[in-house]
């Protein structure tokens, strides 16, 4: 499980300093979120090379899907992802 945490909108230079990656949840059921990953447990997850995961945020289970990643083009360190959290009738 990849636990996130809600991050305020436009501050996604600050969090990739603090060695987080600043990401977004979105779903056709699910209001769009700005939040943020610690870099070491996203980094691991994404190693795996797996695409479905289960996200805790604050204390809710939910299924998502990675469907994003982005890339810093100098140094190719992840600097953005997007999570998709499909509808009950998508899974």
């Amino acid at each position: 499980m990849l636990k996130v945490f809600l991050r305020e909108q436009g501050k996604a230079k600050h969090y990739l300093k603090e060695g987080k990656i600043p990401g977004v949840l979105y779903g056709p059921n699910f209001d769009s979120l700005a939040v943020y990953v610690s870099e070491k447990e996203f980094l691991d997850f994404y190693k795996k090379g797996e695409s479905k995961v289960k996200l805790e945020l604050e204390g809710k289970s939910l299924e998502a899907f990675l469907k994003d990643v982005q890339t810093d083009p100098l140094t190719n360190k992840i600097i953005h992802f997007d999570f998709y959290i499909p509808s009950a009738s998508d899974v």
